[in-house]
């Protein structure tokens, strides 16, 4: 669940970010990859343990479970974005068009997607569903 945060926390940081006429689009994609790692290292912090707790229950009223599986599935989501993640940034080095808010974009589908694994009811599967295929559909753009 560390990790879900620190890509929420990652795409909104490189979403402020990527306004900033000084910031290359090197650093965003650099900031991406890191935070992708960061992510990925604190996924398998936990890998290959037996375990199922709901985050802060008073606050999700149980919409979110952390348990095994999901773990499982994050790491197969963050090493797909890592992969991922260093092909954008050869795609754009050759394109000079809508570079730094690619990866902001790109973080905040990863973090639909981790959301969704996480997703215990179908509410919380919707909005995880829709924040990862909106930031899609503008990425299809590109």
């Amino acid at each position: 669940m560390i990790a879900l945060g620190c890509i929420a926390l990652g795409a909104v940081l490189l979403m402020l970010l990527s306004a900033m006429p000084k910031v290359r689009m090197e650093h965003c994609s650099v900031f991406a990859f890191v935070t992708l790692l960061i992510g990925l290292i604190l996924t398998l912090a936990s890998f290959g343990e037996l375990f199922t707790f709901f985050p802060l229950p008073k606050f999700f009223h149980k919409m979110l479970i952390v348990d095994s599986y999901s773990v499982y599935f994050d790491a197969i989501i963050l090493s797909g974005a890592l992969v991922t993640s260093l092909i954008g940034t050869h795609y754009f080095q050759a394109k000079r068009h809508f570079k730094k808010e690619f990866f902001s974009l790109f973080l905040f589908s990863v973090f639909g997607m981790m959301l969704l694994v996480h997703a215990s009811e179908l509410l919380s599967a919707f909005i995880a569903l829709e924040i990862a295929s909106l930031s899609l559909y503008v990425m299809i753009g590109f």
